[in-house]
């Protein structure tokens, strides 16, 4: 949530703001859906990379298992 969720939270308030001018409404939607769509894609990076990373460390473990 965080940050990004923060940032979702105030383009919503501002497109409530502005609905009255409905060209401006559908950018405001358009862009809240972007801004979704980016932080739910950078979630799943930052989630790969810290599954690589687990991956990663048990192969070593299992590796140094083998030599001993």
């Amino acid at each position: 949530e965080g940050v990004g969720a923060g940032m979702l939270e105030m383009a919503g308030k501002a497109l409530e703001k502005l609905s009255v001018d409905t060209g401006r409404q559908e950018t405001l939607e358009k862009k809240l859906f972007e801004l979704n769509i980016r932080r739910t894609l950078w979630e799943k990076e930052v989630m790969n990379a810290a599954l690589e990373s687990i991956e990663a460390a048990i192969k070593a473990h299992e590796e140094r298992k083998t030599k001993e």
